[in-house]
């Protein structure tokens, strides 16, 4: 009985939100509504069943998205909740209210039948890898079936239902499809802020983007009204919405040991090293640091955690030759982006968010916490910057430098904390953009080895490249604690070295680089304390990186 209720509400939750309101009118209504959904699908199993939005949906059914909020600004809707004839407009329905049902409201103003509720922009989650699509958008084998009879597959609809949405609102050229999205929890509405990633579930209409009107009577400055433009955006009545995990990798508490741990991080700077940086392990080392770096506190506004790394590859073959390391770093993170700068990418396309008044427009840095940014440098040269390029150069700092971007509006701008994991790849030297981490590259084998396309026979098999996501979607989320006499080895190391290298020699930001790639060593070895021997790794391998810096300073001094 209750098994088909659920395909009932799923093919047609419309009639079965009309029913509710014909039971119990429109008191407390949203959160009747609400909890009567929890009712039929309690558990993450059950909600499952419900397919994920596509451009072929059918309207009138449910579908989920997980999505990122891409703009916030329109404020809440005004709406009229109820017609005379006893049909509810809430959550979308009836699908397609029009002009006969109006005429039926018998023009007379009734101003109790206005209601609010949440008007928002989300996108698919930027770089998001395809591995992690084919894994969350699955159904169990045991609702797969069901699902598929429910005519909501794209076998039964042929032809695109929807459009993806304005390509000013999507972060990244394929970013995917953009809906509406409306909510009717007022806890949900004030939670929801710009790259919060949610997976939204609730009756699907089509709808158009809203657009900022002057109102005549001047109370208020901007009244949004539905256009004509993009009027078959998809737009999602919640019903329900969780925020999806920091790591969206699904992975079991387990009895890894430490010699476990560590060795699964070491087949993964083997793999690293062997296909993208020439064999270079001490390299592909910083690489793996990186992949798992994340913001654990922020102190005085100054970001903890992250660590920015830039790699300068040896000259590519030829001008149109990108790296191999993007390609493998997206087979093993889940949330990817990659960047070719340039001085007329710089100038031409905003990389950050902005507003002419109207709605938000995005910028290829919008991007949800936890995305790994590759930044390739490859095609800066000459050339003059103009404003959006000098605008540009500030985002790109101010997230390498601090963890923020600001969000520019016609006459202010407001900052945005974030969370991105950032490689820069630079050629032959260190990079144009400052505040990360550079390691020089020294591959073993031939230079074209960092710039093949990844042959198939070097793709582990999928129980290894599992083994090796779980591992490090362990290592991104865990939290570590640094014990209180490590704490005071490296305080004591740290004043030993400062009293070696005399004023100037060793600085604070220094011993704050040092203590986070301590931290990183730890959790790629599945440590929940840092050890004394994290710390010496860590001052190894930094060792090593500056070592490196002098060789190669010398060799371009010297022309050698």
């Amino acid at each position: 009985m209750v098994s088909s209720s659920r395909d009932s509400f799923i093919a047609n939750p419309t009639a079965a939100i009309q029913t509710l309101y014909a039971e119990h009118g429109d008191t407390d209504f949203e959160q009747r509504v609400l909890d009567h959904f929890l009712d039929l699908f309690p558990s993450a199993e059950e909600r499952s069943l419900i397919p994920p939005l596509t451009p072929r949906s059918t309207p009138g059914t449910l579908a989920s998205f997980r999505c990122m909020v891409q703009d916030t600004g329109y404020g809440n809707e005004v709406y009229l909740s109820a017609l005379p004839s006893g049909k509810t407009l809430m959550f979308g329905g009836p699908l397609g209210a029009g002009a006969e049902d109006e005429s039926d409201f018998g023009g007379q103003d009734d101003y109790s039948r206005l209601r609010e509720r949440g008007l928002f922009y989300a996108v698919e989650i930027p770089g998001e890898s395809e591995w992690v699509k084919e894994a969350l958008d699955s159904h169990p084998s045991d609702l797969a079936d069901r699902a598929s009879s429910l005519s909501l597959s794209e076998s039964s609809s042929p032809a695109p239902r929807f459009s993806s949405g304005p390509s000013r609102k999507a972060p990244l050229a394929a970013s995917g499809l953009g809906a509406i999205i409306k909510t009717y929890d007022p806890a949900l509405t004030t939670a929801l802020r710009p790259t919060a990633t949610y997976n939204f579930t609730g009756v699907l209409v089509p709808s158009s983007l809203p657009t900022p009107l002057e109102d005549p009577t001047g109370a208020d400055d901007e009244l949004f009204v539905p256009r004509a433009e993009n009027a078959d955006v998809a737009c999602v009545h919640v019903l329900h919405a969780e925020e999806v995990p920091e790591s969206v990798v699904r992975w079991e508490k387990t009895d890894e040991t430490d010699a476990d741990a560590e060795k699964v991080a070491e087949e993964i700077v083997r793999w690293i090293a062997e296909y993208a940086l020439g064999e270079d392990e001490e390299a592909a080392r910083w690489v793996l640091l990186a992949l798992v770096a994340r913001i654990h506190s922020r102190r005085s506004s100054l970001p903890l955690g992250q660590l920015p790394i830039s790699l300068s590859l040896p000259s590519a073959p030829s001008p149109e030759s990108r790296p191999t390391l993007p390609t493998l770093l997206a087979l093993l993170h889940p949330l990817t982006a990659t960047l070719t700068l340039s001085i007329p990418t710089l100038n031409t396309s905003a990389l950050f968010p902005s507003s002419s008044g109207e709605d938000l427009t995005s910028g290829f840095l919008q991007l949800a916490r936890g995305t790994l940014l590759v930044l390739d440098e490859a095609g800066m040269g000459e050339g003059t910057l103009g404003d959006t390029g000098v605008w540009n150069v500030q985002a790109l700092q101010s997230v390498l430098e601090a963890q923020k971007l600001a969000y520019r509006f016609p006459f202010s701008s407001f900052e945005f904390e974030t969370d991105l994991g950032v490689v820069v790849l630079t050629r032959g030297g260190k990079p144009l953009l400052p505040g990360t981490t550079h390691i020089p590259v020294h591959p073993i084998q031939p230079t074209k080895s960092l710039y093949a396309p990844l042959p198939p026979s070097a793709l582990p098999s999928q129980q290894t490249l599992s083994r090796w996501r779980a591992h490090l979607a362990r290592a991104r989320t865990t939290p570590l604690e640094i014990p209180d006499d490590v704490s005071a080895h490296i305080q004591q190391t740290f004043v030993d070295m400062r009293r070696e290298a005399g004023a100037g020699g060793v600085t604070q930001e220094d011993l704050g680089r040092w203590v986070a790639v301590g931290r990183l060593v730890g959790l790629v070895r599945g440590r929940r304390e840092m050890r004394v021997l994290e710390w010496e790794e860590g001052r190894r391998m930094e060792n090593v990186r500056v070592e490196r810096m002098e060789r190669e300073r010398v060799e371009k001094v010297t022309g050698a």
